[in-house]
């Protein structure tokens, strides 16, 4: 993954610039309505749409009519200008309150931004789970380590902000590793160094948890593969409660709540963070090199985030670039291709994807799983 910030500091000014204009609001639907392409409020208040709000006013409203299926039924009624017409009457005769995630009107790089609905989610979503929250847990706990173990000689690779997530990834070059070909001519020969690495991701408009993930830094591309899952946090809580402007009481338990996972995440990072640690990852890169995969298999290895023609084809390209169809192969051929993706989401679940393979149970549970094509 490319990074969009050069010091994890610029992504913390980011992030504050961001939480400064940003809102949450608490309504009943009764006093909600959609008209004119905007989210409207019946205090006044209108709001554009991002496409995420309107993927979710759309689960929303085909839950409210028990419709099931994926067509395209919700754009074709905004397309057509009739979608006011059936989301209406259902938001007047729910009985239901929603978390309205807003942000204010802003100017960034130079971009003006109009007041703008980012998530429509349930009132007992985790409001105090933010990306500011995050970055006040991990700086900490990032600093910290530097400070009391030089030696794992920690450096951050990548701090990105989306519409959806933010990432964080940090690798331990103190811990780093060769691997050595279990499988061919050469079983002596090193093929790879790589260190140990760590993903954060988090979203605050419904589309994840806030979770850490093990991962690996190959050296010779610098890319980078996501894998186990060490840490996950979900945006549940409490019902929220709202003043008669919609604005959410200030939920100081909760708070304290979150004050306290930064104890956990920091006892997550030094966990991972050791010799063994390092060890088991060149283990599993090492048997990852035995393991032989044909050209025609790499959908089926893929089949979690399946991938396009054009995808398929890299993948491809790849392996045979370097002359490597093994397990580790393929892995290598998916971090390298998911470099030329523009969507940094993407990107993240081609690179977890890829860190999935990583683990063998998976990759014969996938071999045994072969995608039927047309």
């Amino acid at each position: 993954m490319k990074s969009d910030f050069n010091r994890l500091r610029d992504l913390r000014d980011r992030v504050i610039t961001l939480t400064e204009v940003q809102q949450d609001k608490v309504a009943p639907t009764k006093a909600m309505y959609y008209a004119h392409d905007k989210f409207h409020l019946k205090d006044g208040s209108a709001y554009d749409m991002t496409d995420l709000a309107h993927n979710q006013l759309a689960g929303w409203l085909k839950r409210e009519l028990g419709v099931s299926g994926k067509g395209n039924w919700y754009n074709g009624l905004r397309q057509h200008g009739l979608l006011e017409d059936v989301v209406n009457p259902m938001l007047s005769k729910s009985k239901r309150k929603q978390l309205l995630r807003v942000r204010n009107p802003i100017t960034l790089d130079g971009v003006e931004h109009g007041s703008t609905l980012r998530a429509l989610l349930s009132d007992s979503y985790n409001a105090s789970l933010d990306n500011i929250f995050l970055l006040h847990a991990i700086i900490p706990a990032l600093t910290k380590l530097v400070n009391e173990r030089p030696e794992v000689d920690m450096d951050v690779k990548v701090g990105v902000l989306t519409e959806t997530n933010m990432y964080i990834q940090v690798f331990f070059g103190g811990l780093q590793r060769e691997i050595h070909r279990q499988a061919g001519h050469d079983t002596n020969a090193k093929i790879d160094v790589v260190a140990p690495s760590l993903t954060f991701r988090n979203s605050e408009v419904g589309v994840g948890s806030l979770d850490i993930r093990f991962g690996v830094f190959r050296h010779v591309c610098s890319n980078m593969l996501i894998a186990q899952p060490l840490f996950k946090q979900a945006h549940r809580g409490a019902k929220l409660q709202s003043h008669t402007d919609y604005k959410i009481y200030s939920d100081d338990t909760n708070r304290k709540r979150m004050i306290a996972k930064q104890g956990e995440i920091y006892d997550t990072v030094i966990d991972m963070t050791t010799d063994a640690t390092a060890d088991k990852m060149a283990s599993m890169i090492s048997d990852a090199t035995a393991d032989e995969v044909r050209v025609d298999e790499i959908q089926t290895y893929t089949q979690r985030c399946p991938l396009n023609a054009d995808e398929l084809k890299q993948v491809e390209h790849n392996m045979v670039r370097v002359d490597d169809f093994s397990r580790w192969g393929l892995i290598n051929g998916l971090t390298s291709m998911s470099q030329d993706i523009t969507s940094k989401d993407r990107q993240y679940d081609i690179e977890r994807c890829a860190g999935d393979l990583l683990d063998k149970q998976v990759f014969e549970t996938l071999k045994k799983s072969p995608v039927l094509t047309a």
